[in-house]
């Protein structure tokens, strides 16, 4: 069954989780429902597409939920990745959870990266 299943998910369109996220769970009645399910579900950590590994405040429904969902900023990524250049420094300032740092790290030569939020820090 569970390769059935992965089966079944493989032909959704790949920006499905964006669009459930941002447009049928978006409405004020259902935001604060998902935003408490997607806090119990967001895990310490997750896996990039691109293998790096990144840590979720797992009380922040927003950017941590959609990034355990797939839904954070993929052609913002796209576009900021294509950009890179090795001889690069990256600077990230109000880093949040460094996601963009985490991108960074290992396509240019230098990231520095501040962000005052204890919490994320």
């Amino acid at each position: 069954m569970p390769s059935l299943l992965k089966g079944a998910i493989s032909l959704l369109p790949r920006d499905l989780p964006q669009f459930v996220y941002t447009k049928v769970l978006s409405p004020r009645p259902l935001r604060s429902a998902t935003n408490a399910i997607l806090r119990r579900m967001i895990p310490g950590r997750i896996a990039l597409p691109t293998g790096e590994t990144l840590c979720l405040n797992q009380s922040d429904a927003v950017v941590s939920g959609a990034l355990f969902l797939g839904a954070y900023e993929n052609a913002m990524t796209k576009v900021f990745l294509d950009r890179l250049r090795p001889e690069m420094t990256f600077v990230d300032i109000g880093a949040n959870l460094g996601y963009y740092t985490v991108l960074a790290q290992k396509k240019v030569a230098r990231v520095i990266a501040f962000e005052p939020s204890e919490e994320n820090a």
